[in-house]
C-alpha cells in the first residue's frame, strides 16, 4: 500500500539469495560441497533451490571471508552444465585484484604470503541472464582496509578489503552492486577497550570512516548514479557493547540509526544524496550472535535449538555472570582468563544496503523466512555462516512531499569521519609499508625496519626460510636506496 492508502505500482521484483561466512582461515574445508546450504542440505544444492515462498532465485550471492577455499575449479566445472537456471557464475580474489594494482612485482610476493597467514577475501555470483548482465562499463570494485600499521604505513593482508562486481537489471534501468568486505577490527578492539574514552561513540565512528571508504572508491569509479543500488556483505566486525546500565548496543545498528553520522559519511561527496541501511532487521536486539563460537558444533545446536539473538544471550546471562560455567558455554568460545571486550559474543557478519534517497523510498524488502538465519550447525569457524533470502521489489516513483529530516554534522564529528580522506591504501594505489621502503623517499630509523622485518619474520609459522629471503630482497633495497 502506498503511503496515502492507494496500492503501489510493483514495477518489478528480484529475488535474491545471500550467503557469508568467515571462514576463520581453516585448513578444514577442501571445497564448497562441505559448506551448508540454507536448508540443512549441502551448498551447491541450495543455491538453485526455490525461496521459501516457492518462487524461484535469481541471484545468489556468498561472500567468504579468511577463506581458503579456490572457486576457480568450482566456476568452471558449474560453467559446464547449462541447465542451471542461474546461468551466469563468476567470482572475485581480493589478492587477485590487489596484484592488478601493485606497482612492485615483489608486493604481490609479500601478499601471497599474508594470505597464507591471514586467509582471503573471496565472493562468489551466480545470476539468471533473463534478469540481470553485466555491465560492460564498470571495472570491479575493489578497496584495500588497512588493519595494522608500521611507521604509519599499511602492512600487507589481502582479507581486509573490500570487492565488488556490478549488474544491470534486464528490465528497468537500475544499476546493482554486489560487493563483498572484511572491515579491520584493530582500532575498534583499542577502542571498545579505552576506559577513558566513550567506547560506542568511537566505535561507530571508525566503522562510519569505513563506510565511507567504499562510497568514496565506488563513486571515484563512477559506479554511483541515481539507479544504483549497492548492496555490501561480509564480516562487517560490528560489536556489542555492554553498557554500565545492563544494556547491550551493536555498533552497526547505531551507526544506522545516527542520522547526524550518515549525514558526516557522505559530506563532500557530490551527487550522494543517499545513507547506508540495513533492510533486514528493525529490532537490533534480535540481531542474531554470529561470533564468537567454538569451532566444534555444541550439542545444543545439533538438537536443532533455535538461533540466538543478542537479546536471548543477554537474558541467559542475566542471573549468572558470563563465565567458562555460564549457560552458554557449550556454544560460545568465552574464556573468563583472556576475556576482551571486543571478543564478546556479537552479529559481525551483516548485509548494508545504500541507495541514492529517491530510490530508496521505491524499495520494498520482504524475507521469505523473516530475516537472518545463522547455520549453526556448521563448525570449523568461530563464525558461523549467515544466509538471508530476500525478495525486492521496485514500485513505481510516487511525488514525495515529505522532508527528509537532515541534521548538518557538527565540525569535529566531520573531521573525525573523514581523517582517513587523504590515505590513498583504500584505493590499491598506495604502495604500503613495503612499497615505501623500496622507493625511497623517507627516512626509517633503525628501530622501524627492525620492526617491520619482525613482522616478516613471524608472518608465516612454518616459513622462516622463505621469509628471511624476503628480508634480505627488502633489505637488499633499502640498501640500494641508501633508506634510513
Amino acid at each position: 500500500m502506498s503511503s496515502n492508502g492507494g496500492v503501489e505500482k510493483v514495477e518489478w521484483t528480484y529475488r535474491m539469495r545471500f550467503y557469508n561466512y568467515n571462514m576463520a582461515n581453516s585448513s578444514a574445508f577442501e571445497g564448497l560441497h562441505q559448506l551448508q546450504g540454507g536448508n540443512g542440505g549441502g551448498f551447491e544444492s541450495w543455491v538453485q533451490e526455490p525461496l521459501a515462498d516457492g518462487s524461484p532465485v535469481d541471484l545468489v550471492f556468498a561472500t567468504l571471508s579468511e577463506t581458503r577455499l579456490q572457486l576457480g575449479p568450482w566456476v568452471r566445472e558449474y560453467r559446464t552444465q547449462p541447465s542451471h537456471a542461474l546461468d551466469v557464475a563468476t567470482y572475485q580474489n581480493s589478492l587477485k585484484e590487489a596484484d592488478k594494482k601493485n606497482e612492485l612485482p615483489w608486493t604481490s610476493v609479500l601478499d601471497g604470503m599474508a594470505e597464507k597467514y591471514n586467509g582471503n577475501l573471496k565472493t562468489l555470483l551466480l545470476f539468471s541472464r533473463s534478469r540481470f548482465r553485466r555491465d560492460p562499463e564498470s571495472l570491479p570494485l575493489f578497496g584495500r582496509l588497512p588493519d595494522k600499521r608500521v611507521a604509519g604505513l599499511a602492512l600487507p593482508n589481502p582479507k581486509k578489503a573490500f570487492i565488488g562486481r556490478s549488474l544491470l537489471s534486464r528490465h528497468e534501468e537500475l544499476h546493482f552492486c554486489f560487493a563483498g568486505a572484511h572491515f579491520p577490527i584493530s582500532d575498534i578492539a583499542a577502542a571498545l577497550e579505552d576506559p577513558k574514552k566513550d567506547n560506542l561513540e568511537e566505535a561507530k565512528i571508525l566503522l562510519a570512516r569505513t563506510l565511507r571508504k567504499v562510497l568514496c572508491k565506488a563513486q571515484r569509479m563512477g559506479l554511483l548514479d541515481d539507479g544504483t543500488i549497492l548492496i555490501l556483505q561480509g564480516d562487517l566486525n560490528s560489536r556489542t557493547v555492554l553498557r554500565p546500565s545492563g544494556n547491550q548496543l551493536d555498533v552497526l545498528s547505531e551507526v544506522m540509526a545516527d542520522k547526524e553520522l550518515q549525514a558526516a559519511i557522505r559530506v563532500g561527496l557530490p551527487l550522494l544524496d543517499g545513507e547506508w541501511f540495513e533492510p533486514s532487521n528493525a529490532d537490533p536486539s534480535e540481531l542474531p550472535v554470529t561470533y564468537k563460537f567454538l569451532y566444534d558444533v555444541g550439542e545444543t545446536f545439533l538438537k536443532g535449538e533455535s538461533s540466538l539473538t543478542l537479546k536471548s544471550l543477554l537474558q541467559a546471562a542475566s542471573d549468572v555472570e558470563l563465565s567458562p560455567k555460564s549457560p552458554s558455554s557449550e556454544r560460545l568460545d568465552f574464556k573468563e582468563g583472556s576475556f576482551r571486550p571486543f571478543r564478546f559474543p556479537a552479529s559481525a557478519d551483516r548485509l548494508l544496503v545504500w541507495a541514492p534517497t529517491k530510490l530508496a523510498r521505491r524499495l520494498r524488502w520482504n524475507f521469505p523466512k523473516g530475516g537472518y538465519e545463522v547455520i549453526h550447525t556448521q563448525g570449523g569457524s568461530d563464525h558461523r555462516p549467515v544466509v538471508l533470502e530476500a525478495a525486492l521489489t521496485v514500485v513505481a516513483a510516487a511525488p514525495d512531499t515529505s522532508e527528509p529530516c537532515r541534521p548538518d554534522p557538527s565540525p569535529e564529528l566531520i573531521e573525525a569521519v573523514t581523517q582517513d580522506d587523504a590515505d590513498n591504501s583504500d584505493s590499491g594505489e598506495s604502495p604500503g609499508l613495503f612499497g615505501s621502503l623500496a622507493r625511497g623517499g623517507q627516512s626509517w630509523s633503525q628501530q622501524q625496519l627492525v620492526s617491520s622485518f619482525g613482522w616478516i619474520r613471524a608472518l608465516i609459522p612454518g616459513c622462516k626460510a622463505r621469509a628471511e629471503q624476503m628480508i634480505k630482497v627488502v633489505d637488499g633495497k633499502l640498501r640500494n636506496r641508501e633508506i634510513g
